[in-house]
């Protein structure tokens, strides 16, 4: 039927690329759907943020808050310090967007945050009382 309503004759280079496009484009698209399922199916039991929460878990994320002041640059230091005599893996972070600070309630820096919960504000502890706070 199809020879005869686009006048094409069997064995014909465009008869041929009909016959394949009209047979192969099914499969192409059931195949690709199929991936796309797949990969949604995937992604909604790893999500990004689980898949780098399972990545870092040994990692201890130290978060240093303030504008980047002495007071900061010490607190950062003295941090670093006590993490490697420790010898923790850890990732440190420096915050110094306002808006960021103030979303962690933090009204007064330098403040230091382990893992995204704020545990000093407004002063630069000594490296004992960050041992102890790194400790737990």
């Amino acid at each position: 039927m199809t020879y005869e309503v686009f006048s094409l004759t069997s064995g014909s280079p465009f008869a041929t690329a009909g016959e394949f496009f009209v047979l192969e484009t099914p499969k192409v698209l059931l195949l690709l759907a199929l991936v796309v399922s797949g990969v949604g199916v995937a992604r909604s039991c790893f999500p990004p943020d689980r898949a780098r929460r399972v990545k870092e878990a040994d990692i201890m994320l130290l978060q240093i808050l303030g504008p980047g002041c002495p007071k900061c640059r010490k607190l950062a230091e003295v941090t670093e310090e006590t993490a490697k005599k420790l010898g923790l893996e850890y990732r440190m972070e420096k915050i110094t967007d306002i808006q960021a600070i103030i979303g962690f309630g933090v009204m007064m820096t330098p403040a230091l945050a382990v893992d995204g919960v704020v545990k000093v504000s407004g002063k630069v502890p000594s490296a004992e009382e960050i041992r102890k706070i790194l400790s737990v």
